[in-house]
């Protein structure tokens, strides 16, 4: 697909076969000059961040979403960390 457009594509190696190794070095070693922006494996959910954070570049509304998302996973995290550390 990335040899076929020049709009980002962003891989998502999918866990099926061999742990999904398969599909990760299959999107990571496309050739020179088709770059291909890949996320770890299984994570759509970081696909779908990913490409919220492309098209808010032209987006300012849509730029909102991605920034109140880290602001939310931050917050979480350090609630997170507070309750193991408070064990």
């Amino acid at each position: 697909m990335a040899s076929h457009t020049i709009k980002p594509v962003i891989g998502v190696p999918v866990n099926a076969a061999l742990d999904g190794m398969d599909a990760l070095l299959s999107i990571a070693q496309m050739p020179g000059g088709i770059p291909v922006i890949y996320v770890g494996i299984g994570r759509e959910d970081d696909a779908a961040i990913l490409a919220a954070q492309i098209m808010a570049l032209e987006d300012r509304e849509l730029a909102e979403k991605p920034a109140d998302h880290r602001r939310e996973f931050a917050e979480e995290t350090e609630l997170d960390d507070k309750r193991i550390n408070d064990r």
